[in-house]
């Protein structure tokens, strides 16, 4: 694929922009695509940069990217893989990349993981000069019947199972979501409303 863009723009102080971008992608098989992208600014000439890069899909919705860029800022290499969580309990996701440009080293790792009642991500980022930790936790409280039960975050809808008995497994298509508590009850979250 092959694209090729021109943008004019002026800000208040009367000040032209004339950016031509073009982009080449090649999908080298189903599971890997190399790229290579640029931009100048040919009115002023004081702006331009050039990207190229390769994505892998590595199956198990793992990815593997790498990619070198060079413009104003000087060159910059950066690598990552990179592994999603899935919407289903007990799944978990991580992400790390290394890059290195004229200003140094950067650093990152993260991970996630979706449970039964919250979704956690934590992750930590280092530069030359810096070292950045954050984390966070989200999910839900339903009252139902005057029952409060702790969810994943609801982003739609949610249901009540009520198998009688505890520890039921309960699936959703044909994928486990959870066991029914003391109760006898589960709730689901993550459910289409049509």
């Amino acid at each position: 694929s092959y694209s090729v863009g021109y943008t004019h723009s002026e800000n208040a102080g009367g000040e032209h922009r004339h950016i031509v971008n073009a982009s080449l992608g090649y999908q080298v098989n189903p599971g890997t695509r190399v790229w290579l992208d640029g931009f100048t600014d040919i009115g002023a000439g004081r702006n331009m940069g050039v990207h190229a890069g390769l994505t892998m899909t590595l199956g198990d919705n793992r990815n593997l990217s790498t990619g070198a860029s060079y413009g104003n800022d000087g060159f910059s290499l950066e690598s990552s893989i990179s592994k999603s969580a899935e919407q289903e309990p007990h799944s978990w996701g991580y992400a790390a990349s290394l890059g290195k440009t004229r200003d140094g080293a950067r650093r990152y790792a993260g991970a996630s993981h979706y449970g039964e009642r919250a979704s956690t991500v934590g992750s930590v980022r280092s530069s030359r000069d810096s070292i950045a930790l954050e984390g966070s936790v989200e999910g839900s409280v339903a009252l139902l019947n005057g029952e409060v039960e702790l969810l994943n975050r609801i982003d739609d809808s949610f249901l009540v199972v009520d198998a009688g008995s505890p520890g039921v497994r309960v699936y959703r298509e044909n994928q486990l979501v959870g066991r029914t508590g003391k109760n006898g009850k589960l709730f689901v979250g993550g459910v289409r409303a049509y």
